[in-house]
């Protein structure tokens, strides 16, 4: 069997795996199920089949509609899930440690989990819950046993949005409604599938003593005081006003392309300059829609004047009179400004720039990575050892969330007795870690 190094220290591996199912391995049966303390205080209310998610119930349906305009969120959080699954699913059994401490995994070449692993369903699924899990902090997956209950054989991703929680019982809640059009659901349209207690003891043995063939395995990434669902850290884009301000700019550019390229020259014109021009006896004997008339025509001289590339570099001539009241002196009878083409001064580039970078800060995306521009004040710096060094931490900050990913693989593997087949089995991802050009290669590959 061929060995991996995994990079991370082994105590943040197994702390993390230990907070989930740690009371697993401990000797005998827990006396009694952990405490859950019972809520009335619902954040956004309930009915009597189901809590809330948001004050109308459709607080993903809302994050939806408002990031999908913004053209750097999905792009994004696009790339943190891509980060967050890697290269696919392995199965490694731990071994020993390496002389810094490390853990040393080997390779599982078992038919069985290989073919789970690898099956293009499962890898589908993967991802789409590890986008769910960055969208809204929540996420559901249904697992299917087989017919004698001795195996989990299915594993299928409900859709965050669809899903709601039950009506809480003694401080849980033990369904999950399933529905394509909350708010808006009927009977009609609402499944509702019974949810395994990632707290609960004998989750495993409840399943397979009961008779139901789908369950729903939840997930979440924990927050401060919340009960029912999750609130993801980068809603304060919303609540801070950041993603206003970022997708108000392109209306205003809209706006300006529309009404403000057309204007390219203010002329301000005497109204002693016209009977001097056509002569006073025309332009007295004129009617107003001739004078009117006349004006236009003069108008369009001039700007074929200002305009004609054939006739670049041309002059024009415009008269000045003297002020007989002596007050001003020669004034001018035609005033021809220039106008400055509000799409190319660069307003407002510096507000996008900012917000921006709140944006991908409240995502937990290091702007360098994704080649952010930067500013005067912003750090523009998106080199390639920038970029490495910043695709590394970024990779190691996602380790946390990468267990909640993987931790319903991890209640797969001991419900099908794959943990007692092989001892210090460990669900990983595989990975690329980008190395620099003196080691001679490109990337190093790793399992986290």
């Amino acid at each position: 069997m061929s060995q991996i190094e995994y990079l991370v220290d082994s105590n943040s591996l197994l702390v993390a795996h230990s907070a989930a199912h740690g009371v697993m391995f401990t000797s005998g049966r827990p006396a009694a199920n952990p405490t859950m303390p019972r809520t009335e205080n619902t954040t956004y209310g309930s009915t009597d089949e189901v809590e809330f998610w948001g004050e109308g119930n459709d607080f993903p349906q809302q994050i939806i509609d408002q990031y999908s305009k913004n053209t750097l969120i999905p792009r994004l959080l696009g790339d943190r899930t891509s980060e967050l699954i890697g290269g696919g699913l392995v199965a490694m059994r731990r071994v020993g440690v390496d002389e810094r401490g490390n853990d040393v995994f080997e390779w599982v070449d078992d038919p069985e989990i290989t073919a789970f692993l690898d099956d293009f369903q499962v890898n589908r699924a993967l991802y789409e819950l590890a986008n769910d899990l960055l969208w809204f902090f929540n996420a559901w997956v249904e697992l299917i046993p087989n017919e004698d209950r001795t195996k989990i054989v299915g594993f299928v991703h409900q859709e965050a949005a669809f899903c709601r929680w039950s009506k809480q019982k003694k401080g849980k809640c033990e369904k999950v409604l399933i529905s394509a059009d909350w708010p808006n659901n009927s009977p009609d349209t609402t499944i509702t599938l019974p949810a395994i207690d990632p707290y609960a003891w004998g989750s495993i043995d409840q399943v397979r003593a009961d008779t139901k063939t789908n369950y729903i395995y939840p997930i979440n990434i924990p927050t401060a005081g919340k009960v029912f669902y999750q609130l993801p850290f980068h809603v304060a884009i919303i609540l801070s006003g950041w993603l206003d301000i970022v997708q108000s700019v392109p209306s205003l550019k809209k706006y300006f392309m529309k009404n403000g390229m057309s204007l390219k020259y203010h002329f301000e014109i005497d109204n002693e300059y016209w009977p001097q021009y056509f002569g006073e006896a025309a332009w007295d004997e004129a009617s107003p829609e001739e004078q009117l008339s006349l004006k236009k025509k003069w108008l369009d001289g001039m700007l074929k004047a200002l305009t004609d590339i054939e006739k670049a570099g041309s002059s024009i001539i415009t008269e000045k009179i003297y002020d007989m009241q002596g007050i001003k002196g020669y004034r001018n009878l035609v005033t021809i400004t220039p106008l400055n083409d509000l799409t190319k001064d660069g307003k407002y580039l510096a507000d996008v720039l900012e917000g921006n970078a709140q944006i991908a800060y409240a995502l937990g995306a290091d702007p360098t990575v994704f080649g952010f521009a930067g500013g005067e004040k912003m750090g523009a710096r998106s080199g390639g050892s920038d970029k490495r060094e910043a695709y590394l931490i970024e990779k190691f900050r996602l380790q946390p969330i990468r267990k909640f990913l993987l931790e319903p693989l991890a209640w797969i593997a001991r419900y099908n007795g794959w943990e007692q087949r092989y001892p210090g089995l460990k669900i990983l991802t595989r990975d690329s870690i980008l190395t620099t050009t003196d080691t001679g290669y490109g990337a190093k590959q790793t399992a986290q």
